[in-house]
């Protein structure tokens, strides 16, 4: 593993491996199967242990030793948060904002397949991108995109200084496009880092 400090995403090449006590393992590196590994996890119906198992047995191809059983947690996490550290989660702002969810990879799968054809001219559908890869384009997508006005109306914040027009509106626009699961995005890196760290 590399720390994200020490990477040029555009100079460095993306990981295909993630070392384990110095012994380099190969992974998945395709963007479904962090899609997979993501709902996995998130599935509570499924036992914690169970999750945990066969989300590593998604990433990484080559065989866990189970001695390396905690660094291969952390190099999922690692790869998955794109090059995060475990210490960096607990270096968010002490502020208080609105962090209800505002997209899903499963739910807006059409907007975010549409978006990626008509901006990059990508088939998400039909071609395997680098997870790493995949993330830095979706945090690229133009403002013109459906997807990216439905995130809007998700995390408009309704004022009193709105017109009742207005705050009409947009409580209805939330409703309209409102995430079944209703875990904002704290509670949900929470269930996340739970699972990977206990």
């Amino acid at each position: 593993k590399k720390e994200v400090d020490n990477m040029h995403l555009l100079l460095d090449p993306l990981p295909k491996t993630i070392e384990l006590k110095g012994i380099p393992h190969k992974i998945d590196i395709d963007f479904k199967t962090m899609l997979i590994i993501e709902e996995l996890i998130e599935d509570e119906s499924i036992k914690e242990g169970a999750r945990l198992a066969r989300a590593l047995e998604l990433l990484y191809i080559d065989e866990i030793n189970p001695l390396l059983l905690d660094e291969a947690i952390e190099g999922l996490f690692w790869y998955w948060s794109m090059g995060s550290e475990k210490e960096d989660r607990g270096n968010q702002p002490e502020e208080k904002v609105d962090t209800s969810p505002i997209f899903s990879y499963r739910y807006d799968a059409p907007y975010i397949y549409s978006a990626f054809k008509a901006q990059y001219n990508i088939d998400l559908i039909d071609e395997d991108l680098h997870w790493w890869k995949f993330l830095s384009l979706f945090k690229g997508l133009s403002e013109e995109h459906e997807l990216s006005k439905i995130i809007g109306y998700r995390s408009k914040k309704i004022t009193s200084e709105m017109s009742k027009e207005e705050k009409k509106f947009y409580r209805e626009m939330k409703q309209l496009y409102k995430i079944p699961d209703g875990r904002t995005m704290e509670e949900k890196e929470a269930a996340i880092g739970n699972l990977f760290w206990g």
